[in-house]
């Protein structure tokens, strides 16, 4: 199918983030060949025994790049995988159980890693980690295995440059929120938004800047949808615990709501089966996603108790898992199958990008006296737009 199509896939789905590094890993990665998938393992399972086995943080934060690196070519893989293995009918529920996965780790991974501190060091939680990536490689290997297509070729070294330049433009926005004055932030802000922007623009689909019909709109919206749904993630746990004392265990609880009705909606969505039926689906949950995020405000706004946050984060939760894994499934539909690495490495950049801007965006607000409900002003702002912009999805 032609990549500039706006035919929308037969059945439904789902899925569920973001270091430069992370995002270089992806935005370098143009197929997903035999090779790849074994050497994504090594080097994330390196930059593990780096952070684990460090004796500073210099050594630490090499460990991370690692893994980051590690984690974006083994992103990119995986979408390949999913495109060249398995059937398009089962893509929405495939992408629906990526999406459950992610229910569990929720809940339960931060009290294990609390745990794995106070019986043996911090340098478990990453040990541990690498001790089970050999037994997720025996289990995910032979699968992807299965006589790939032939896909485009490799990025050429002009485009790890540009990657390159795309993750020094994500530091310097990670940078910005944190810096000390109003014009330091709007300064290092200006500079990393003009870097990722240039280094953005060859690795991308012509026309995703503009959000273009066709598979540009599907890159622009998910980018919309990520960076809006995790600046709210970000701030909420701060928010419960210096507006109403609750303990970040307790904030953490809430965010947990989230995750299980993100796979609620990844469940229902992929259900749905007639194409305006899967239309109408993907703007509900863009929808959604806004009006949660208003309503995790509301608790700055008027005196209602914090479980309203709680409710609003439900919704937006919901929301996110009715449309966040159709756009996955779209990104595979509307690429030809040798373009389906380089389309899923700009679905994961598009992610990343927006994410940092947003993030150092909000972070920039709440610093400088913006306040809680600056940050989600901005929360909203990104899945409503999305919402509008879906319009440029139907089919024709």
């Amino acid at each position: 199918m032609a990549t500039g199509s706006t035919r929308w896939p037969s059945a439904a789905c789902s899925q569920p983030r973001c270091s430069a590094w992370w995002l270089r890993g992806s935005g370098a990665t143009g197929a997903a060949r035999g090779l790849l998938r074994p050497r994504a393992l090594a080097v994330f399972s390196v930059g593990l025994l780096v952070a684990g086995l460090a004796n500073g943080m210099v050594a630490i934060a090499a460990g991370r790049v690692l893994q980051g690196l590690g984690s974006g070519m083994l992103g990119v893989a995986l979408y390949v995988g999913v495109g060249q293995i398995v059937p398009k009918p089962l893509h929405p529920r495939l992408f629906a159980l990526f999406a459950a996965a992610w229910v569990v780790p929720g809940p339960v991974g931060p009290p294990i890693a609390a745990l794995l501190v106070e019986w043996f060091g911090w340098r478990s939680v990453f040990l541990v980690v690498a001790l089970i990536v050999p037994v997720a490689a025996a289990l995910l290997l032979p699968s992807l295995r299965v006589s790939p297509e032939k896909q485009a070729p490799p990025r050429t070294h002009s485009a790890l440059v540009w990657a390159a330049l795309a993750a020094a433009g994500a530091l310097l926005l990670n940078a910005a929120g944190s810096a000390a004055s109003l014009a330091g932030t709007l300064a290092m802000g200006a500079a990393g938004a003009l870097v990722a922007l240039m280094a953005a623009r060859p690795l991308l689909p012509r026309g995703s800047l503009a959000a273009a019909p066709g598979l540009p709109s599907v890159i622009a919206l998910r980018g919309l949808l990520a960076a809006g749904f995790g600046t709210a993630e970000a701030f909420v746990p701060l928010y419960l615990n210096r507006a109403h004392d609750w303990s970040l265990a307790q904030a953490g609880v809430a965010l947990s709501v989230g995750a299980v009705c993100w796979s609620a909606g990844s469940a229902v969505q992929a259900r749905l089966k007639a194409e305006r039926t899967r239309q109408r689906g993907l703007s509900a949950g863009l929808a959604l996603v806004a009006a949660g995020t208003a309503i995790v405000t509301l608790p700055a706004l008027l005196p209602v108790p914090a479980a309203v946050l709680v409710a609003g984060w439900a919704v937006a939760g919901f929301g996110i898992g009715l449309s966040f894994p159709m756009l996955s499934v779209l990104t595979l539909q509307l690429s030809p199958a040798e373009e389906q690495g380089r389309n899923a490495s700009a679905l994961q950049l598009a992610d990343a990008l927006t994410s940092s801007a947003a993030l150092a965006l909000a972070g920039a607000l709440f610093a400088h006296g913006g306040g809680f409900v600056a940050v989600m002003a901005v929360a909203v702002a990104l899945p409503s737009l999305a919402a509008l912009l879906s319009r440029r999805l139907r089919p024709t």
